[in-house]
């Protein structure tokens, strides 16, 4: 229940204890206060952005004085949750208001006991079982208290409005149009985005950043040095995982605005470049890309075409600019990608084949060693030592390559403390070997210390968890320089792991 001296309390049966009705309200509320707190000192009042159609108001289209809103979810300034289920319409009543003036359409949650009941031999049970928790949404003339009330939108009416329409230009909207500038979110954290969806992303990101470097450093094109920081700005936020499908198109809108102003400086400073093949290949999908903005089309199908289009646009002067990337040389991975070509690794649920293809890299499989599986430790010198615990772990776990997963079995070991080694066979000297490690993903933030061949090296540092989807391929790279024997003898001593590790296979790598 809710706190009286500044404590909550909770309700604690025990042997003997008659409950009464009192007892099991209590019991509710305690819990319904913490949840109400939980709600307002870690996410605040505002509409949770990447849940049903985020509350989102549109006009109806029709000519109408009327609004559609959309399904969603909010919080309150007092912490409760108010889910609404179905699209609803709410109307504008002109005679209800002096206008012109500016009105509010308001989101509050409201309760409402339901399922009564009364018992006719005894009069005295009887009450309502349950209590419904609804809401309300109104149009009003006083501005929202953030407290009680979630704005969805506000609409300045003239003297005689006949409909009601959708800003033209979202960020000065005109009178009787939808303005949803002041619309609250409330605080969220982490992507919410699928994975392999994030993963092109980055990749577009990449692209993106290698182009607009290009522009700007190479053709002087001053515009293109504010979208080059704003795609190294993107890809830092998408690093801390903070970036989810509201906010990267949100994101996206803003950066087509300098890409506007870019193709404006282009065709003026610069019609030499304008007139190209290239550069018509350029401009055109990020020109079609901003008439899908204002399509209203759902937001997963406009993140991929925001993905296409800007990937589209950048491969247009691909070749303007490939001449300055040195080409690797054999057995070294490009010098821009290799972060972004293992981080498709980490999600791959697939068998591991003898030859591993990444993009355009090509790379062989030079050993692996099979956890638990005796001739395979036998054969590799696997072994645990100086461990504190250790147990062995059989597991049929999911990767996050699909929605739903992909459920892989295998079994590995879990243990505390001590350290492993083991030896990779089959090595060319003098290239890079990369080590995936198949992982437990549960319990990441680790990091262990790396001796190979005795010598000291990198540390392996995993970062983040997940405990729905919990394998991860983890890899570890090893310079092509520090590769001086056929054979490397792997020792992983464990610095800093909040838990126990684990280890369930190690396949080891090297550029074809």
């Amino acid at each position: 229940m809710a706190p009286e001296n500044g404590f909550f309390k909770r309700i604690n049966f025990f042997r003997g204890f008659l409950t009464t009705e009192h007892d099991w309200n209590d019991a509710e509320a305690y819990h319904f206060e913490k949840q109400k707190l939980h709600n307002k000192m870690f996410h605040g009042p505002g509409v949770v952005g990447h849940y049903g159609g985020a509350l989102r108001v549109t006009a109806r289209g029709r000519n109408e004085l009327a609004a559609e809103i959309a399904t969603g979810y909010a919080i309150d300034g007092r912490g409760h949750d108010i889910w609404v289920p179905e699209p609803e319409i709410k109307l504008v009543i002109p005679k209800d208001f002096k206008l012109p003036q500016t009105v509010y359409l308001v989101l509050r949650y409201i309760e409402e006991p339901t399922d009564y009941v009364a018992y006719k031999e005894n009069p005295e049970y009887k009450g309502h079982k349950r209590i419904e928790e609804k809401y309300k949404i109104d149009f009003t003339n006083i501005p929202p208290d953030i407290e009680r009330e979630i704005e969805l939108c506000r609409i300045a009416l003239t003297d005689d409005p006949r409909r009601i329409s959708d800003a033209r230009d979202p960020m000065n909207p005109g009178p009787n149009e939808i303005d949803l500038r002041f619309v609250p979110f409330a605080g969220v954290v982490g992507p919410f985005l699928d994975p392999m969806v994030l993963f092109r992303i980055r990749r577009m990101v990449d692209l993106c950043r290698g182009t607009y470097a290009f522009l700007f450093h190479d053709l002087d094109i001053r515009r293109a040095g504010d979208v080059l920081y704003c795609f190294y700005t993107l890809d830092m936020l998408i690093l801390i995982r903070q970036v989810d499908i509201r906010s990267f198109i949100e994101m996206n809108a803003s950066i087509m605005e300098l890409q506007q102003e870019l193709i404006a400086e282009l065709d003026e400073r610069h019609p030499q470049h304008a007139s190209t093949r290239e550069f018509l290949n350029f401009k055109n999908p990020i020109r079609y890309l901003e008439q899908l903005y204002g399509e209203d089309k759902p937001e997963r199908e406009l993140v991929e075409h925001i993905i296409g289009y800007q990937t589209k646009a950048c491969e247009a002067l691909e070749g303007l600019h490939a001449p300055r990337i040195e080409r690797h040389k054999p057995g070294q991975l490009e010098a821009a990608s290799p972060e972004a070509l293992w981080e498709q690794v980490k999600i791959r649920s697939q068998p591991f084949e003898k030859e591993l293809v990444l993009d355009t890299n090509k790379f062989l499989l030079a050993d692996e060693v099979d956890v638990l599986h005796s001739e395979s430790e036998k054969g590799h010198g696997f072994e645990i030592r100086e461990y504190k615990d250790m147990y062995r772990s059989r597991q049929a776990f999911k990767y996050p390559d699909t929605e739903e997963g992909t459920v892989v079995r295998d079994e590995g070991i879990a243990f505390e403390g001590g350290f492993a080694e083991f030896t990779i066979h089959n090595v060319k000297v003098k290239r890079q070997l990369i080590l995936v490690f198949r992982i437990d993903y549960t319990h990441g933030e680790w990091q262990a210390g790396m001796l190979l061949n005795g010598k000291k090296a990198a540390d392996w540092v995993v970062t983040g968890r997940d405990r729905k989807f919990r394998w991860r391929n983890w890899p570890f790279i090893i310079p092509g320089d520090s590769v001086e024997e056929d054979t490397v003898h792997v020792r992983i001593e464990f610095k800093k792991a909040e838990r126990d590790v684990n280890m369930f296979h190690i396949w080891a790598y090297q550029p074809a």
